[in-house]
């Protein structure tokens, strides 16, 4: 029974979200709606980097802060102190906040796959590495999640 007031409370904030930014566009709000987002600085993020060099979230009337964060751990303290309104975390640290009691909701995924292509693992640089070919890796130590 908690879990089906769980889900319908879920689906009301859901949809309650998609009306307010349906509604919060440029043509609409006066003022830019605050929203405080912590993130991770990893690549896959990229498109919430994108989307704040861009002004994407100004187009849709969200003034969007960001915070980074060292790890997903952190911006759960951070989520459920109230000194952010969202946080981007794996699922595991999310899965085990919850059944500690937490009381944390999933919005979106965190990253999308294209499975076209079959890729879903990425070393990415800056323009100016001095890494640019997996050849530069001989030698050197790496790690990915």
């Amino acid at each position: 029974m908690k879990h089906s007031r769980r889900i319908k409370r879920l689906w009301m904030v859901v949809v309650s979200l998609m009306f307010v930014f349906s509604m919060i566009g440029p043509g609409y709000a006066a003022e830019l709606l605050p929203l405080k987002v912590s993130y991770l600085p990893i690549i896959d993020l990229l498109q919430f980097y994108v989307a704040m060099e861009k002004g994407f979230f100004e187009q849709e009337g969200l003034k969007v802060e960001g915070q980074k964060a060292m790890g997903g751990t952190v911006i759960q303290t951070l989520v459920e102190s109230d000194t952010v309104d969202l946080g981007w975390t794996a699922v595991t640290p999310f899965a085990q906040a919850y059944v500690k009691g937490f009381d944390f909701i999933f919005i979106a995924p965190g990253a999308f796959v294209d499975r076209s292509n079959r890729s879903v693992v990425a070393i990415a640089v800056k323009k100016d590495s001095p890494l640019q070919s997996i050849k530069d890796l001989a030698g050197k130590k790496i790690a990915i999640t």
